[in-house]
């Protein structure tokens, strides 16, 4: 019961991976069912937001690696 997430990393070729994320949410009580029904939007949006800018930030210190360095 309750919150559950995923994050998972795939790698898709050399130097580019996929990260999912999943979620699902099992209520206590009924009242629980119907504020997550009231607030899953916004919570959706969150997490997008979240996961574009974690993107963003991943790919501007990619680009500044000297370790690994563009061809």
């Amino acid at each position: 019961r309750g919150l559950r997430e995923e994050i998972v990393v795939e790698p898709i070729e050399p130097r580019r991976s996929r990260l999912r994320y999943r979620a699902s949410y099992e209520p206590r009580t009924t009242l629980h069912g119907l504020g997550f029904r009231v607030l899953r939007p916004l919570v959706e949006r969150t997490m997008s937001a979240h996961f574009a800018d974690l993107r963003a930030r991943a790919e501007a210190r990619a680009t500044r690696s000297r370790v690994y360095p563009l061809e």
